[in-house]
């Protein structure tokens, strides 16, 4: 019986993954895994309609369990997420009170959230999304050396939050002109690092753990016809 339980376990661990919901870059990139650390870090804000998607995969996933999103860059826009699932045939109103959604507003905020609170919300969770995880230790009044060791101490809280309850971790970023980043801090806390850039339709990908670069080139917005170009 243990044996049994054991191997049931075993089995829906191997099974959860989180796909992207687009062909094209699930072609490419492997889906997220459980107990794993994503850092996605992008050159535009269309990246948030990929982080609107892998948040429907885990909606689709799991029926039962929420999705944490600790937003540090006021990006969190449940309109656009409705009509995205209303586009898949999905009914939005059923799904929304899944996804638990705190802001925070200063970087000594964002690290009382993450070291203090977060643990206590977890319960039901299957996916985190840390949306801005720098954004808000860029604040010019804070000083970078102490900024950094707040991102490392809050990375470090997120990672092992997340092997222990097994959950679907992405940490978020978005290029901010003109401030010094701690990209290269957050990227090697992280077991993947995913990098999405953006010129016009072009779009670049690439996976540090996969050792993947891509090239391709997106549909229009809305564009119902055709799934992709190859």
């Amino acid at each position: 019986m243990a044996e049994s339980a054991t191997r049931s376990m075993e089995d829906r661990t191997v099974k959860r993954s989180l796909s992207f919901l687009n062909r094209r870059m699930d072609s490419i990139l492997p889906p997220l895994s459980p107990g794993e650390v994503t850092y996605l870090y992008s050159t535009g804000r269309k990246v948030f309609g990929v982080i609107r998607c892998l948040m429907i995969s885990a909606l689709l996933m799991d029926h039962d369990e929420e999705i944490i999103y600790l937003d540090g860059c006021n990006s969190m826009n449940p309109y656009r997420l409705v009509r995205m699932c209303k586009r898949r045939g999905m009914r939005a109103e059923g799904l929304l009170h899944r996804i638990k959604v705190c802001r925070a507003f200063t970087a000594y905020q964002m690290s009382s959230i993450i070291e203090e609170d977060l643990g206590k919300v977890l319960d039901k969770a299957s996916f985190l999304i840390v949306a801005g995880m720098q954004y808000m230790y860029q604040d010019k009044d804070m000083k970078y050396p102490e900024a950094s060791a707040l991102v490392e101490r809050a990375v470090r809280h997120i990672s092992a939050l997340g092997r222990d309850r097994n959950l679907f971790i992405l940490l978020m970023d978005s290029r901010r002109k003109g401030v010094r980043e701690h990209t290269d801090l957050i990227s090697s806390l992280s077991q993947r690092h995913i990098r999405i850039s953006y010129r016009g339709m072009d779009t670049r990908l690439s996976d540090s753990l996969y050792g993947i670069k891509e090239y391709f080139r997106e549909l229009p917005p809305f564009q119902t016809v055709l799934d992709e170009f190859r």
